[in-house]
């Protein structure tokens, strides 16, 4: 028996497809910033190096590895990523704002939640950001107390000179005590 389907039916459900699969990606195209994917226990971690299959993806840990935190263990609402896993670690995403729009990156940063980083006061946690391999941000929440997330969150800004740039997150921590990043968002203006 053949189904009859009306073809004005058809023709919205192919105009929705074409309309949802072209919509721009919010924020200038950061994907997953708050670090949900993949998920971790709240109470928990997750480390993770550049040959691990399970990724924070678009997220790529492209050195070291970091370890990925769950929100009671980051003291936050959402996940975050600390920036030394057992070595200091990078992470990076290619995203596409628009070419010739000024984009304002903001991030939340941290000292590291851990007993051993946090109670450590002369551990040193400093991290840099970069977007077109120059425009660069070195920051350092070493004076924050240990899993309390800084008020203000810690901006970069820059002209996107093409449609492909990518964002990366380096720690400069020679430990295992790295900071910790969350809530990553672009802003084109």
């Amino acid at each position: 028996m053949m189904k009859y389907v009306p073809s004005g039916a058809l023709l919205g459900a192919t105009l929705l497809v074409v309309v949802a699969s072209s919509a721009p990606a919010a924020g200038a195209g950061i994907e997953n910033g708050t670090f949900q994917i993949p998920g971790v226990n709240a109470d928990s971690y997750r480390r993770i190096g550049p040959a691990d299959s399970l990724q924070p993806t678009p997220w790529r840990v492209t050195d070291g590895n970091v370890d990925l935190y769950g929100t009671e263990a980051a003291n936050n609402p959402h996940q975050a990523v600390d920036l030394n896993g057992g070595q200091p670690g990078a992470i990076a995403q290619v995203f596409s704002p628009t070419i010739g729009k000024k984009v304002t990156i903001t991030w939340k940063e941290a000292r590291n939640t851990t007993r051993l980083c946090g109670t450590n006061a002369t551990v040193v946690q400093k991290y840099s950001v970069t977007v077109l391999g120059k425009t660069t941000v070195t920051s350092d929440p070493s004076g924050l107390q240990p899993g309390v997330w800084r008020t203000s969150p810690q901006e970069l800004t820059f002209v996107a000179s093409d449609h492909l740039h990518t964002l990366t997150f380096v720690s400069q921590t020679p430990n295992d005590c790295g900071p910790m990043i969350t809530d990553v968002v672009a802003d084109e203006g």
